[in-house]
């Protein structure tokens, strides 16, 4: 072998080595997000990775109490507090909201909690937020439950506890809810309170991303380009990064362009 090819294999080494740094380095910059229903304007700060903590897999941690079915009258009045929500009409949303949240309805319940975390009609209190959020995830809310993980998991109205936080998005991505799926996966990808898991990371962000979810059908091409909890595979990586793109993903066009630019290493060595 010649100095020049010699030359030319570190070069592409270099390269390779650059372009699996770069990944990880995006991936491990990027919090934990979560696309909460109603968004709320709230700043939250990037989440820090704590001690790993070993800790068994729970059993469905919270039993779910069975929803009673709203009469005409309730339904009608649900109905009429979304409408003014919808229209911004705050007070009145309120007001109807109230007396449905008493009596145990969780869509009302989750509609309040919402409001309390937005300052929607009412002074911006987290913790009430939270306990709203709670009672109705209790009665099996899928949103309001990725809702409070997400609350866990970034200290909002509670402590920063991602043990907590892992609990409740299993609930809420065992239900098929995209968004707790992806953030399940980013628990685990991050080795947030948890020792790092890839393939039960990239087990969650496919789900996320069959759904649709932008952010989990960029890192599973990630994934997949690094060979991180699936085998590695720069076709599904391409197809993963493409889709993100067309979900319009910030990030993904860039970093395509970035990976497909980088010299193949088995063909150069060849």
């Amino acid at each position: 072998m010649n100095k020049f090819s010699i030359f030319i294999i570190a070069a592409v080494l270099l390269v390779a080595a650059s372009l699996a740094y770069y990944i990880r380095q995006d991936q491990q910059n990027r919090s934990v997000t979560t696309e909460l229903a109603l968004p709320p304007e709230v700043d939250t700060p990037e989440l820090e990775g704590p001690e790993q903590v070993q800790f068994p897999v729970p059993e469905p941690p919270v039993q779910t109490q069975q929803v009673k079915p709203l009469s005409a009258c309730a339904k009608s009045k649900l109905d009429t507090a979304l409408e003014a929500y919808e229209a911004g009409k705050y007070d009145v949303a309120y007001e109807r909201l109230l007396p449905l949240s008493e009596v145990g309805n969780p869509e009302a319940q989750y509609r309040l909690g919402v409001m309390y975390l937005k300052g929607q009609g009412v002074k911006q209190d987290f913790a009430q937020a939270f306990k709203l959020f709670q009672k109705a995830a209790v009665q099996g809310h899928t949103i309001a439950q990725s809702n409070i993980g997400y609350m866990y998991a970034e200290g909002i109205g509670i402590n920063q506890d991602y043990t907590e936080a892992l609990k409740w998005y299993r609930l809420a991505a065992e239900q098929g809810y995209a968004s707790a799926q992806f953030n399940l996966g980013r628990i685990y990808d991050m080795g947030l309170g948890i020792p790092i898991d890839y393939a039960e990371a990239a087990k969650w962000y496919h789900k996320a991303a069959e759904q649709g979810n932008a952010d989990a059908q960029y890192f599973m091409g990630l994934m997949y380009f690094e060979g991180l909890g699936v085998p590695k595979d720069q076709n599904k990586g391409t197809m993963w990064i493409h889709k993100a793109i067309e979900s319009g993903h910030p990030e993904a066009k860039e970093m395509l362009k970035f990976i497909l630019d980088a010299p193949d290493i088995d063909s150069e060595k060849k």
